[in-house]
Protein backbone atom coordinates (compact mmCIF):
# COMPACT_ATOMS: atom_id res chain seq x y z
CA UNK A 1 0.00 0.00 0.00
CA UNK A 2 0.99 3.48 -0.19
CA UNK A 3 2.64 5.09 2.20
CA UNK A 4 1.99 8.38 3.99
CA UNK A 5 4.90 10.87 2.84
CA UNK A 6 3.27 14.41 2.85
CA UNK A 7 0.50 16.05 5.08
CA UNK A 8 -0.62 18.33 2.23
CA UNK A 9 -2.62 18.42 -0.47
CA UNK A 10 -1.87 20.78 -3.48
CA UNK A 11 -4.33 21.38 -6.53
CA UNK A 12 -2.09 22.74 -9.43
CA UNK A 13 -4.37 23.81 -13.02
CA UNK A 14 -2.37 24.78 -15.81
CA UNK A 15 -4.87 25.27 -17.96
CA UNK A 16 -4.87 29.31 -18.17
CA UNK A 17 -6.22 32.23 -20.08
CA UNK A 18 -3.11 33.84 -21.45
CA UNK A 19 -0.03 31.88 -21.88
CA UNK A 20 -0.25 28.09 -22.14
CA UNK A 21 1.74 26.42 -19.73
CA UNK A 22 2.06 28.16 -16.76
CA UNK A 23 0.16 28.38 -13.84
CA UNK A 24 -3.29 29.71 -13.69
CA UNK A 25 -2.70 33.08 -11.49
CA UNK A 26 -6.78 33.49 -10.81
CA UNK A 27 -7.03 29.59 -9.27
CA UNK A 28 -6.12 29.26 -5.52
CA UNK A 29 -2.86 31.52 -4.55
CA UNK A 30 -0.87 32.19 -7.88
CA UNK A 31 -2.46 29.29 -9.48
CA UNK A 32 -2.07 26.47 -6.68
CA UNK A 33 -4.72 25.48 -3.56
CA UNK A 34 -3.19 24.15 -0.58
CA UNK A 35 -5.07 22.24 2.08
CA UNK A 36 -4.22 21.04 4.90
CA UNK A 37 -6.23 18.59 6.47
CA UNK A 38 -4.50 17.88 10.05
CA UNK A 39 -2.05 15.13 9.39
CA UNK A 40 -0.77 12.46 6.54
CA UNK A 41 -2.85 13.80 3.81
CA UNK A 42 -2.37 11.78 -0.06
CA UNK A 43 -4.43 12.11 -2.82
CA UNK A 44 -4.72 9.52 -5.29
CA UNK A 45 -7.71 10.60 -7.70
CA UNK A 46 -9.31 13.93 -9.27
CA UNK A 47 -12.24 14.15 -11.02
CA UNK A 48 -13.70 17.69 -12.17
CA UNK A 49 -17.56 17.98 -11.99
CA UNK A 50 -20.08 19.16 -14.43
CA UNK A 51 -20.42 22.25 -12.71
CA UNK A 52 -16.31 21.98 -12.99
CA UNK A 53 -16.12 21.79 -9.25
CA UNK A 54 -12.87 19.54 -8.45
CA UNK A 55 -12.75 16.67 -6.19
CA UNK A 56 -10.07 15.27 -4.66
CA UNK A 57 -10.29 11.70 -3.04
CA UNK A 58 -7.56 9.88 -1.00
CA UNK A 59 -6.31 9.46 2.88
CA UNK A 60 -5.60 11.66 5.77
CA UNK A 61 -3.92 10.07 8.97
CA UNK A 62 -1.59 10.11 11.88
CA UNK A 63 0.90 7.86 10.20
CA UNK A 64 -0.40 4.76 12.05
CA UNK A 65 -4.29 4.85 10.96
CA UNK A 66 -6.24 6.38 8.29
CA UNK A 67 -9.45 7.87 7.02
CA UNK A 68 -10.91 8.21 3.38
CA UNK A 69 -11.02 11.87 2.68
CA UNK A 70 -12.87 13.76 -0.43
CA UNK A 71 -12.18 17.42 -0.81
CA UNK A 72 -14.04 19.59 -2.93
CA UNK A 73 -12.95 22.89 -4.08
CA UNK A 74 -15.24 26.02 -6.04
CA UNK A 75 -13.62 26.97 -9.40
CA UNK A 76 -11.31 29.61 -8.08
CA UNK A 77 -9.56 26.85 -5.77
CA UNK A 78 -11.15 27.67 -2.70
CA UNK A 79 -12.62 24.72 -0.34
CA UNK A 80 -15.96 24.50 -1.24
CA UNK A 81 -18.26 25.19 1.81
CA UNK A 82 -21.24 23.65 0.52
CA UNK A 83 -19.51 20.27 0.81
CA UNK A 84 -18.50 18.09 4.56
CA UNK A 85 -17.02 20.53 6.71
CA UNK A 86 -15.29 23.57 5.10
CA UNK A 87 -15.06 21.30 2.05
CA UNK A 88 -13.90 18.13 3.51
CA UNK A 89 -15.89 14.86 4.34
CA UNK A 90 -13.68 11.77 6.05
CA UNK A 91 -15.14 8.26 6.39
CA UNK A 92 -13.69 5.90 8.77
CA UNK A 93 -14.72 1.91 7.62
CA UNK A 94 -12.62 -0.20 9.12
CA UNK A 95 -10.48 -0.47 12.44
CA UNK A 96 -7.42 0.35 11.42
CA UNK A 97 -6.58 2.10 7.56
CA UNK A 98 -8.63 3.31 4.92
CA UNK A 99 -7.56 4.58 1.52
CA UNK A 100 -9.72 6.29 -1.16
CA UNK A 101 -8.16 5.19 -4.61
CA UNK A 102 -10.40 5.96 -7.57
CA UNK A 103 -13.17 8.16 -8.17
CA UNK A 104 -15.85 8.92 -10.23
CA UNK A 105 -19.04 11.02 -11.12
CA UNK A 106 -22.42 9.45 -11.55
CA UNK A 107 -25.01 9.92 -13.70
CA UNK A 108 -26.84 11.03 -10.81
CA UNK A 109 -24.45 13.53 -9.51
CA UNK A 110 -23.14 11.71 -6.73
CA UNK A 111 -19.41 10.77 -5.72
CA UNK A 112 -18.02 7.46 -6.10
CA UNK A 113 -15.04 6.66 -4.42
CA UNK A 114 -13.47 3.11 -4.59
CA UNK A 115 -10.55 2.25 -2.17
CA UNK A 116 -9.49 -0.68 0.58
CA UNK A 117 -9.65 -0.93 4.42
CA UNK A 118 -8.53 -3.09 6.74
CA UNK A 119 -10.90 -4.35 9.56
CA UNK A 120 -7.91 -5.51 11.81
CA UNK A 121 -7.72 -9.02 10.08
CA UNK A 122 -7.39 -7.90 6.70
CA UNK A 123 -7.77 -5.69 3.18
CA UNK A 124 -11.05 -5.41 1.82
CA UNK A 125 -12.17 -3.34 -1.39
CA UNK A 126 -14.66 -0.37 -0.25
CA UNK A 127 -16.86 1.84 -2.49
CA UNK A 128 -18.43 4.83 -0.87
CA UNK A 129 -21.20 7.08 -2.30
CA UNK A 130 -21.42 10.42 -0.96
CA UNK A 131 -24.07 13.07 -1.97
CA UNK A 132 -23.47 16.24 -3.29
CA UNK A 133 -23.50 18.03 0.23
CA UNK A 134 -20.67 15.28 1.33
CA UNK A 135 -22.87 12.82 3.27
CA UNK A 136 -22.69 9.57 2.72
CA UNK A 137 -25.41 8.07 0.68
CA UNK A 138 -27.97 5.85 2.89
CA UNK A 139 -29.59 4.29 -0.24
CA UNK A 140 -26.23 2.74 -1.90
CA UNK A 141 -25.78 -0.69 0.19
CA UNK A 142 -28.09 0.37 3.39
CA UNK A 143 -25.33 3.42 4.52
CA UNK A 144 -23.43 4.93 1.77
CA UNK A 145 -20.98 1.88 1.64
CA UNK A 146 -20.13 -1.45 -0.05
CA UNK A 147 -17.70 -3.91 1.45
CA UNK A 148 -16.25 -6.73 -0.91
CA UNK A 149 -13.37 -9.25 0.31
CA UNK A 150 -11.93 -11.12 -2.52
CA UNK A 151 -10.33 -14.34 -1.58
CA UNK A 152 -9.34 -13.14 1.72
CA UNK A 153 -8.09 -9.92 1.43
CA UNK A 154 -8.10 -7.40 -1.61
CA UNK A 155 -7.08 -3.96 -2.72
CA UNK A 156 -9.00 -1.38 -4.66
CA UNK A 157 -6.66 0.78 -7.54
CA UNK A 158 -9.11 1.81 -10.26
CA UNK A 159 -12.31 1.93 -10.74
CA UNK A 160 -14.95 2.68 -14.09
CA UNK A 161 -18.99 2.96 -15.26
CA UNK A 162 -20.51 1.31 -17.36
CA UNK A 163 -23.43 2.98 -19.38
CA UNK A 164 -26.19 1.37 -17.96
CA UNK A 165 -24.55 2.91 -14.05
CA UNK A 166 -23.03 -0.36 -13.24
CA UNK A 167 -19.55 0.01 -11.33
CA UNK A 168 -16.54 -1.65 -11.83
CA UNK A 169 -13.61 -2.07 -9.76
CA UNK A 170 -10.05 -3.42 -10.24
CA UNK A 171 -7.29 -4.09 -8.02
CA UNK A 172 -5.90 -7.06 -6.38
CA UNK A 173 -7.61 -10.68 -4.71
CA UNK A 174 -6.55 -13.40 -3.26
CA UNK A 175 -6.38 -16.42 -6.02
CA UNK A 176 -5.63 -19.70 -5.72
CA UNK A 177 -2.17 -19.22 -5.78
CA UNK A 178 -1.94 -15.74 -3.87
CA UNK A 179 -2.55 -12.40 -5.32
CA UNK A 180 -4.46 -11.93 -8.59
CA UNK A 181 -6.44 -9.35 -10.93
CA UNK A 182 -9.19 -8.62 -9.38
CA UNK A 183 -12.74 -7.61 -10.95
CA UNK A 184 -15.95 -6.84 -9.14
CA UNK A 185 -18.73 -5.50 -10.66
CA UNK A 186 -21.40 -3.82 -8.76
CA UNK A 187 -25.06 -2.75 -9.33
CA UNK A 188 -25.92 0.67 -9.22
CA UNK A 189 -27.42 0.43 -5.83
CA UNK A 190 -23.82 -0.66 -4.59
CA UNK A 191 -25.04 -4.73 -4.16
CA UNK A 192 -22.45 -6.89 -5.85
CA UNK A 193 -24.05 -8.11 -9.97
CA UNK A 194 -24.09 -11.60 -9.67
CA UNK A 195 -24.55 -11.66 -13.45
CA UNK A 196 -20.92 -11.05 -13.46
CA UNK A 197 -19.33 -14.68 -13.17
CA UNK A 198 -21.67 -15.81 -10.27
CA UNK A 199 -20.78 -13.80 -7.50
CA UNK A 200 -19.70 -10.31 -9.12
CA UNK A 201 -16.60 -10.96 -8.61
CA UNK A 202 -13.44 -12.77 -10.71
CA UNK A 203 -9.94 -13.22 -9.98
CA UNK A 204 -7.27 -13.92 -12.98
CA UNK A 205 -3.86 -15.16 -12.38
CA UNK A 206 -1.13 -13.92 -14.96
CA UNK A 207 2.22 -15.01 -13.03
CA UNK A 208 3.43 -16.54 -9.95
CA UNK A 209 4.14 -13.36 -8.40
CA UNK A 210 1.56 -10.98 -7.44
CA UNK A 211 -0.68 -9.28 -10.13
CA UNK A 212 -2.65 -6.27 -10.02
CA UNK A 213 -4.89 -4.17 -11.81
CA UNK A 214 -3.96 -0.57 -12.09
CA UNK A 215 -7.01 0.58 -14.73
CA UNK A 216 -9.86 0.10 -16.30
CA UNK A 217 -11.37 1.18 -19.32
CA UNK A 218 -15.16 0.75 -20.83
CA UNK A 219 -15.46 -0.07 -24.68
CA UNK A 220 -18.60 1.28 -26.23
CA UNK A 221 -19.34 -2.41 -27.41
CA UNK A 222 -19.32 -2.61 -23.25
CA UNK A 223 -16.32 -5.11 -23.08
CA UNK A 224 -14.03 -4.44 -20.17
CA UNK A 225 -10.51 -3.56 -20.60
CA UNK A 226 -8.09 -4.55 -17.14
CA UNK A 227 -5.20 -2.63 -17.45
CA UNK A 228 -1.98 -4.03 -14.50
CA UNK A 229 1.57 -5.39 -13.65
CA UNK A 230 2.35 -8.73 -12.89
CA UNK A 231 5.74 -10.07 -11.03
CA UNK A 232 7.12 -13.31 -11.27
CA UNK A 233 9.05 -13.46 -7.79
CA UNK A 234 11.30 -16.24 -8.55
CA UNK A 235 12.83 -14.95 -11.68
CA UNK A 236 12.29 -11.32 -9.97
CA UNK A 237 10.94 -9.94 -13.61
CA UNK A 238 7.79 -7.56 -13.74
CA UNK A 239 5.67 -7.34 -16.77
CA UNK A 240 2.81 -4.94 -17.97
CA UNK A 241 -0.65 -6.54 -19.26
CA UNK A 242 -4.43 -5.67 -20.57
CA UNK A 243 -6.82 -8.30 -20.28
CA UNK A 244 -10.18 -8.15 -22.47
CA UNK A 245 -13.96 -9.01 -20.20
Amino acid sequence: MRSALVNILAVCPVLVFCQVGTLDSTFGWNGIAVSDFGGFDVPAGVVVQSDQKIVLAGSTGDGSTSLICVARYDTDGNPDPTFGINGVATTAVGSIYDEGDALAIDADAKILVAGTSNNGAYYEIVVLRYNSDGTLDPSFDGDGVAITNVGGGSIAYAMALQADGKILVGGVGNGANGPDFALVRYNADGTLDISFDGDGMVTTEISAGPDRVNALAVQPDGRIIAVGSFGDIPQRRLGACALSF
